[in-house]
């Protein structure tokens, strides 16, 4: 697995995607994303099973957040 610490600028949109191989839990720590219509803030959970369409990530601010990847970070 990978755990990722990751920084989006406000206005950043990750495209829709799939990871085949892991599941996806995320920890919003600071600013607000969108997914699928929900606005997920600090203290959020956002979870993704593997090998499920999710996205897209829009960053309404600035957000950092921690990945936990429970497998191989593949996107498709």
């Amino acid at each position: 697995g990978v755990v990722v610490l990751r920084k989006f600028h406000a206005g950043v949109t990750v495209p829709a995607h799939i990871h085949p191989q892991a599941n996806e839990n995320a920890y919003v720590l600071s600013g607000e994303w969108e997914e699928s219509g929900v606005i997920y803030t600090a203290g959020s959970f956002f979870y993704a099973p593997k090998g499920e369409l999710h996205g897209p990530h829009i960053a309404q601010t600035e957000v950092v957040s921690l990945t936990l990847f429970d497998g191989p970070l593949t996107v498709v």
